[in-house]
């Protein structure tokens, strides 16, 4: 019989070794995936910043103009945490504030540019530490920097609770205005305007929107609480219909919409349109405005003629629908959404 054969020499020793570099690599790819985790956790944390910053500059250009998005944005940053820490400006990040244009044909910014309507934040948030990869020989602590860029422009779809169009084509009607802040803005109330009260030339149209150019359907466009029971939403480049004429009921159910002990409501939205032949007619939207009328006594819904007197305007915008025109009528409504 031949005997049994031996272990080849240095075979256990290779399998020792092997055996090593498996566990060492597996190690090695525990580690990375631990600190892969984290660290896209905290850049995500950045990118917030980033987005709040920008945003929050982008609002202080529509309400104080130009030049005012600096601070706002620091204060947004700085309202944030990333890493298990307050970011704070200087201290633990750097944050890196433009005004400038945003090009939507061509997706790009640039700074300084005019007009001005958008904001880019560059957020750097540094010594990020890592959890096990110094265990490997990778440094202690990395930068994470991410970018954000807030523009601003006029709402291409909104809600409207008020079965009124305004005209844009009279004197005392609303003008286009151009990108960027408000004119004449002090703070989110651009001016006080007098643009439904019928002087001379009419300027506003009643309208049922799709509903029909009846007050019986006009009044179910109001808010719920005045009891409206429509909620309409138009897009700038749809036909809504018109109704002439000094729709008493209409401005009574305004009225008591606006009456604290009633409706207690006072910021409206409003579409316009480029002309008021109203009677009949069908006309597209072109824009839109919001006011804000502070007491029923301003809603006249008695006598001759009938009308509302002084109304705000309102710059900063509470409408939420559809997206951003750069390149349509902006009538004073402004809005924020990021770009990137």
């Amino acid at each position: 019989m031949n005997p049994k054969p031996g272990c080849r020499r240095g075979q256990g020793g290779f399998v020792l070794v092997l055996s090593g570099i498996v566990l060492l690599t597996m190690f090695a790819l525990m580690v990375v995936a631990i600190d892969i985790g984290r660290i896209s956790h905290t850049a995500t944390e950045v990118q917030g910043i980033a987005d709040s910053a920008a945003l929050a500059g982008a609002k202080a250009v529509i309400e104080q103009g130009p030049g005012n998005a600096n601070p706002a944005a620091k204060t947004a940053a700085e309202d944030n945490r990333f890493d298990g820490r307050n970011f704070v400006q200087g201290t633990n990040g750097l944050l890196d504030v433009k005004e400038g244009k945003w090009d939507p044909g061509t997706a790009s910014f640039t700074a300084g540019d005019s007009p001005t309507n958008a904001v880019r934040a560059i957020v750097t948030g540094q010594s990020v530490r890592y959890v096990a990869a110094p265990l490997i020989g990778i440094g202690p602590t990395t930068d994470i920097q991410r970018l954000a860029i807030a523009v601003i422009g006029a709402p291409s779809a909104a809600p409207v609770n008020m079965p009124l169009a305004v005209c844009s084509s009279v004197t005392n009607g609303v003008n286009a205005q151009p990108p960027g802040p408000c004119a004449g803005g002090d703070g989110s109330v651009i001016k006080t305007i007098p643009d439904l009260e019928q002087q001379g030339s009419q300027n506003s149209c009643f309208s049922g929107f799709g509903t029909g150019a009846n007050s019986a359907d006009e009044r179910l466009l109001l808010p719920p609480q005045c009891g409206g029971t429509i909620a309409a939403t138009l897009s700038v480049g749809e036909n809504i219909s018109l109704d002439a004429g000094q729709n008493a009921t209409v401005l009574q159910k305004i009225q008591d919409c606006v009456d604290p002990t009633k409706g207690n409501v006072h910021r409206f939205i409003l579409p316009v349109i480029d002309d008021c032949t109203c009677s009949g007619a069908s006309l597209a939207v072109t824009g839109f405005v919001e006011i804000q009328i502070d007491d029923p006594s301003q809603v006249v819904a008695s006598g001759n003629p009938k009308y509302v007197h002084g109304a705000k305007q309102i710059c900063d915008s509470h409408i939420t629908s559809g997206g951003i025109s750069l390149s349509g009528d902006d009538f004073g409504v402004k809005e924020t959404r990021l770009a990137q």
